[in-house]
Parts: C-alpha cells; sequence; structure tokens
C-alpha cells in the first residue's frame, strides 16, 4: 500500500496508452516472448519484472491491464517501458537443435520436415 504522502496510482483515472505499444504488447503475448516489463507500483515507486504476457484486457470500465504467466496484473497507464528479451530466440533455436537431432522428417505437424 502506498505511504500516507504517496497517492496511490490506481486510485486515479486510467490514462489510456498509445494504441502502437498496446499493439506490441499484444504481439509479446500472442507470440509468446519474454518480456522485461518496467512499471510504476502503487506507491508511485519503479519496479521491475520479466517472463510471458498470459494475456491483455479490457475491464468493464474501459481500463486495459496484462496478464503475466505468473498471475500478476498491471494497469497498462502503470508502464514505464516493455521490451522483448532474447529468451525467446533461444527456445526457438534449441527447439530447431532438438528437431535436428531427432532428425525428424515429415509429418502432419511438419509437412515439409525442419530444415
Amino acid at each position: 500500500m502506498p505511504s500516507s504522502n504517496q497517492e496511490d496510482i490506481l486510485a486515479k483515472p486510467y490514462i489510456p496508452i498509445d494504441t502502437d505499444l498496446v499493439d506490441d504488447i499484444e504481439h509479446y503475448s500472442s507470440d509468446q516472448i519474454h518480456v522485461a516489463v518496467d512499471y510504476k507500483d502503487r506507491d508511485g515507486s519503479h519496479k521491475n519484472m520479466r517472463g510471458l504476457i498470459a494475456d491483455v484486457y479490457t475491464t468493464a470500465e474501459h481500463e486495459e491491464y496484462l496478464k503475466m504467466v505468473d498471475g500478476r496484473c498491471l494497469r497498462l497507464d502503470q508502464l514505464i517501458k516493455v521490451e522483448p528479451t532474447s529468451e525467446k530466440t533461444m527456445d526457438r533455436d534449441r527447439g530447431v537443435e532438438l528437431g535436428e537431432k531427432l532428425d525428424i522428417k515429415e509429418s502432419k505437424f511438419f509437412p515439409n520436415g525442419i530444415r
């Protein structure tokens, strides 16, 4: 909870963020790209976290939120910065390496094999 001299930023009216940023966040969510998120906590202090975005949604009150896979939720006007990390690329590359090691040929999942 905010200290007595700090105002709870979630008590303030929601201020919509740039739609291009919302599009980026939705892209990170749908493509399961690991992100680094910098944000303002309820008391206004700067915090950060890393992980996968599970969902971006709008409430009945027209406030937009992102929900992380681990369950943490942030109102989008708390965000300072959302950046992709290289973890998704590393996971994809590991998958390709694994496919090569298993010598995957054609299948219903990989009709043209893995190249």
